[in-house]
């Protein structure tokens, strides 16, 4: 039991990992204006492109980015839950 409980904290510990990255990355790449989407080009080219090509369709980048998240924070909300139920006492017990 004691060894369920160690995995289970240590999944949700990635899950809100995985979270954080994907809340990151939103502020990441909205935050960017596009002089510095060009410094960017400029010094890294593959990886300038790729992200000045995210950039030019919003829509889909933040959908993606959001759909990422709620995944992951199902995720860790399940196990959270779980976790949460293992280690308190049944009501009444």
């Amino acid at each position: 039991m004691n060894e369920l409980l160690l995995l289970q904290s240590a999944g949700l510990f990635l899950l809100l990992l995985g979270s954080a990255f994907f809340s990151s990355s939103e502020i990441a790449f909205f935050s960017l204006d596009p002089h510095q989407v060009d410094r960017i080009k400029e010094t890294h080219p593959k990886s300038g492109g790729s992200i000045a090509q995210l950039i030019n369709d919003p829509t889909q980048l933040l959908s993606t980015i959001l759909i990422g998240n709620t995944i992951i924070n199902i995720g860790a909300s399940i196990l959270g839950f779980r976790l949460i139920s293992a280690l308190l006492p049944r009501g009444g017990e």
